[in-house]
């Protein structure tokens, strides 16, 4: 026991002071130095001032004002009543205010202070320390270090300093320089960050909130129960609410990547940037925004909004019936994406291509472009004069209203047309296409290097061959059919039928197989030296003298006039 400055201890195991002084050196006094704890006695009413030495000291203060400062070691110091000024210098120290309105300043090395009851003020200091403000309203600061601050009640205000701190509990938290986590549980809560100040991340237990400036990353960790909206800032965020029910997420601007729920419908934004979305289970709507984002449904039925030509979808087999719908005027499936629909969203004509896979595209009121590839696709119109075109698989078209254009790939293509749907036009790209079954199209023309045939409807047609040897039939209605180039063979079918040739193209070997007198003509170009005779056995030999080749016409005889008329090149061109 101490009782006045003469007083002095020895020590040769571990001892413990009594203290009945105001202060005391520990380092200084007598024999004290080898004594590593003290008590400062009740009956110090004013409080005491005590310096510990370089052992592992156990300070515990009274109820007055102390001032306890363990030096060098690994300290443990108390303040119990009062308040008190508590430093662990040197050391990994623990350190306690106790009740009172306590300063606590860990001092050097790995720290662990509780600020106790009182209005405290915590100080890490230097080394990775940990720090609880108790009741009341506290001030915590970590300092250097990778630091641990929870507030405990109260309103507390927090500052990490530099490290990668961990908030939790501060109605004002801010963690300065270092990849810093904060913890959330309340909306009065406010956490700061300034520019270039680490990966800071946000766990949350709230159903709604909003990344202030400068952070980076939130995460929801509540009710998996619970409907979540998380709005980003200007930053490059992280933002996942996997363990929730249905999310609701804006990434704002910056590079952002959005997780939403394992298994819920989720509306996922990503706002401008290059984001990366995922929604994982359930339907889900996603919407990557300006950028070239990269967004992955996962199961369920998803819908998604393409703002890019360069956005990704991902998706694959067997996770349901998922759309696309395209907001920019061009855009291409990647080849691995097993989307179903893409769907035009404007009507300022958009060009739209699917891929391996059987596609559903729909246009809108635009002139949009159509574009199936493989597999067995179905193509919507809808309004304006559209393109449309399957590719290769047995492919459904519908051109809607307007003036549209298909090409025909494989024979069992199939075109569906209202009667006052326009005047459409097919290309036939293969060797073999019939309209029975595909009505309501005007104009049928050959475009592949192939001998080629055609059946028309039965409305009125006009077919125009290639440059092979074609088999062109008009089936019903008033056609004009024309074979192009090389040897052809044409029908006219029923109805007043015209059948046009060019001196400009070469006919030689291409016959007429079924003229009727009074009902169908002969159309030649009247830049050509034409003459015809008739031959006997039903057949009249048509011949251009200035390299248009011979035509042979099923017909008894043909009389200029009522059966052969002479037009211009561009008049011809109108009639096909």
């Amino acid at each position: 026991m101490i009782y006045g400055e003469q007083s002095y201890a020895t020590s040769t195991s571990h001892d413990m002071i009594q203290l009945y002084m105001n202060f005391f050196n520990m380092a200084d006094a007598r024999g004290a130095k080898a004594v590593e704890d003290i008590n400062v006695m009740g009956n110090v009413l004013n409080g005491a001032s005590v310096n510990g030495n370089a052992l592992d000291n156990e300070m515990r203060g009274n109820v007055g004002n102390d001032t306890l400062s363990g030096g060098s070691g690994n300290d443990e110091i108390f303040g119990k009543g009062g308040n008190d000024k508590l430093s662990g210098g040197i050391g990994n120290d623990f350190l306690s205010g106790d009740a009172g309105n306590d300063f606590i300043d860990g001092g050097n090395d790995q720290d662990t202070i509780y600020g106790g009851s009182g209005n405290d003020s915590l100080w890490g200091a230097s080394g990775n320390d940990v720090i609880y403000g108790g009741s009341e309203d506290d001030v915590l600061k970590g300092e250097d270090g990778n630091d641990y601050l929870d507030g405990g009640s109260g309103f507390d205000r927090m500052d990490g300093g530099a490290g990668n701190d961990t908030l939790k509990g501060g109605e004002d938290m801010a963690g300065g320089e270092g990849n810093d986590t904060f913890y959330v549980v309340d909306d009065a809560q406010i956490v700061t960050e300034a520019l270039n100040e680490g990966q800071d991340v946000v766990r949350t237990t709230l159903t709604e909130y909003t990344l202030g400036a400068n952070l980076e990353e939130l995460v929801y960790e509540g009710d998996v129960s619970a409907t979540v909206s998380f709005e980003g800032n200007a930053s490059d965020n992280y933002i996942s609410a996997r363990n929730s029910a249905h999310a609701i997420l804006w990434g704002g601007d910056g590079w952002d990547d959005l997780h939403g729920s394992n298994t819920g419908y989720d509306q996922l934004y990503g706002g401008s940037g290059d984001d990366v979305i995922y929604g994982y289970g359930g339907d889900d709507f996603i919407n990557g925004g300006t950028g070239h984002d990269y967004m992955r449904g996962g199961t369920g039925n998803d819908t998604y909004v393409v703002d890019s030509n360069l956005d990704r979808i991902i998706e694959y087999a067997n996770e349901g019936y998922d759309i696309a719908r395209i907001t920019n005027q061009y855009f291409k499936l990647l080849d691995t994406s097993m989307v179903e629909e893409l769907q035009a969203t404007t009507n300022n004509g958009h060009m739209i291509a699917g891929n391996m896979y059987a596609n559903t595209i729909r246009g809108l009121n635009g002139e949009d472009v159509l574009q199936g590839f493989d597999g067995n696709d179905y193509l919507v119109g809808n309004g304006g004069n559209d393109s449309l075109d399957g590719g290769s698989g047995n492919d459904t078209m519908l051109g809607g209203y307007g003036n549209d254009t298909y090409w025909i790939d494989s024979q069992y293509d199939k075109i569906v047309e209202y009667s006052s749907g326009g005047f459409d036009t097919a290309y036939i790209k293969n060797s073999y296409y019939s309209f029975i079954g595909s009505e309501n199209v005007e104009r049928m023309i050959a475009s592949s290097n192939w001998n080629t045939t055609i059946h028309g409807t039965n409305g009125h047609n006009r077919i125009l061959g290639g440059a092979k040897n074609d088999l062109l039939s008009g089936r019903g209605g008033n056609d004009n059919i024309h074979g192009g180039g090389g040897a052809d063979r044409v029908y006219g079918g029923t109805g007043n039928d015209q059948f046009i040739f060019q001196n400009n193209r070469s006919n030689t070997g291409s016959k007429v197989m079924d003229f009727v007198h009074g009902e169908d003509k002969i159309v030649l170009d009247s830049d050509g030296q034409w003459g015809w005779a008739a031959m006997g056995n039903g057949t009249v030999v048509i011949q251009s003298g200035n390299g248009g080749g011979s035509i042979t016409v099923y017909a008894d005889n043909l009389y200029y006039g009522s059966d052969i008329q002479l037009m211009s090149d561009s008049t011809i061109a109108n009639l096909i």
